[in-house]
């Protein structure tokens, strides 16, 4: 296989290096998976169990807009909320089932990491949304502080796999841990109502704490992640605070929105907002991976990633001190914005899995040998010009 650069050999030649020292996943989410995977075939692709996992998150997702509402705050149902406990508790199993099935069929390579990661970034979206739909929230700020508690993590994560280049996770980790410890809260919820709460615990409700504790467990995750890149690679921390620079921006602009807007959409669906910036996070957090991946520099397509971000803060500030919409209403860029993530993540996804399948000269979607053409254009120029120069 002819590759474009210094990357395709890269690409090539990396090596997974990972490990999970979770108390839980060690005892028992591990042996679990192996049983699972006694009975899954050896031909079965791990990106179609990646694709499984957002199956799941999507049907638990709109079962609980569908039984909640969106914006989350009315009463819920006995079963939605064991429904969405177990939906929960197999998203997990799938997850840590990937990479197990990917080294159990040779093929964990660069492609695999990609997409499960790609998956890995929307699911926590939707988890927290629906996370906060159980435990009754009804403001925008609880789901934006519940939501960056938990992408916080995800986010230190990445950037100590790009430094160091391995990720090992801790005993008490927000990946493995931290989804079994939403299940148990499912269940505990399941009788006790979601009503319980917005019960008052030291003047304080009971699901603002749960932010809390969440907001506190998270910055100590993410602590452990910046002292283990402290201590194997203390001469890139500062060379790599540009990672810290866009991420920031994108959340003062989040935060501006949530104080300036006048969106009836916000008002009433509260999770439109987290969706929207949860899109914009995952594309940053992905090109990071990227680049990990491809062992190069982090340089985010800012120009895809920011305009929305830009606009839509600029939009509420004029609007605030004009008191009335500027030019157009918030509603609208706001729509505009989601579509926009939404389809240029979509399209990030699917040109970054096109060009690793093509360099790697496999399938996406299965674990046959590959046959057919490359349909990357900048590989094809290559391999054509490959080829004439044979031929002289």
């Amino acid at each position: 296989m002819i590759s474009i650069d210094g990357q395709g050999e890269n690409i090539k030649s990396y090596e997974y290096k990972g490990e999970d020292h979770s108390i839980s996943y060690q005892k028992i989410i591990s042996p679990l998976c192996d049983k699972i995977l006694e009975y899954i075939p050896i031909w079965f692709s791990p990106n179609i169990l990646s694709l499984i996992g957002l199956l799941i998150n999507s049907l638990n997702f709109f079962l609980i807009i569908c039984f909640t509402g969106l914006k989350g705050n009315e009463e819920n149902e006995f079963y939605v909320k064991l429904i969405n406990l177990f939906l929960n508790f197999i998203y997990l199993i799938i997850q840590k089932c990937v990479i197990k099935q990917a080294i159990r069929t040779k093929s964990l390579t660069t492609l695999v990491l990609l997409i499960n990661h790609s998956i890995g970034a929307i699911s926590l979206i939707l988890i927290s949304i629906n996370f906060g739909s159980i435990i009754a929230f009804d403001e925008l700020n609880q789901y934006i502080f519940l939501y960056i508690s938990f992408v916080n993590v995800f986010y230190f994560n990445k950037w100590e796999e790009y430094i160091n280049g391995e990720l090992i996770l801790p005993k008490c980790n927000g990946i493995c841990d931290g989804i079994i410890l939403i299940c148990l809260i499912d269940l505990f919820t399941c009788f006790s109502g979601s009503e319980f709460w917005n019960n008052t615990i030291l003047d304080r409700r009971c699901n603002d704490s749960l932010i809390l504790i969440s907001c506190i467990y998270g910055f100590y995750l993410c602590y452990i992640s910046f002292q283990n890149v402290k201590t194997k690679n203390p001469e890139k921390i500062s060379s790599s605070f540009n990672f810290f620079t866009y991420y920031i921006f994108v959340l003062i602009t989040l935060f501006l929105i949530v104080k300036l807007n006048n969106s009836n959409i916000i008002d009433y669906y509260p999770k439109v907002l987290v969706v929207t910036y949860g899109l914009s996070i995952s594309q940053l957090i992905g090109e990071m991976h990227i680049s990990h991946l491809k062992q190069i520099e982090f340089k985010p397509n800012i120009l895809f990633i920011l305009p929305p971000l830009i606009y839509l803060p600029f939009h509420s500030i004029i609007s605030y001190f004009l008191k009335k919409d500027f030019f157009f209403s918030i509603d609208i860029i706001l729509l505009s914005a989601l579509s926009w993530n939404l389809i240029v993540y979509s399209h990030w996804i699917y040109t970054e899995s096109i060009y690793l399948s093509d360099t790697l000269f496999i399938y996406i979607f299965s674990l046959e040998e590959r046959k057919e053409i490359i349909r990357d254009p900048r590989i094809n120029v290559i391999v054509e010009n490959y080829k004439k120069q044979s031929l002289i």
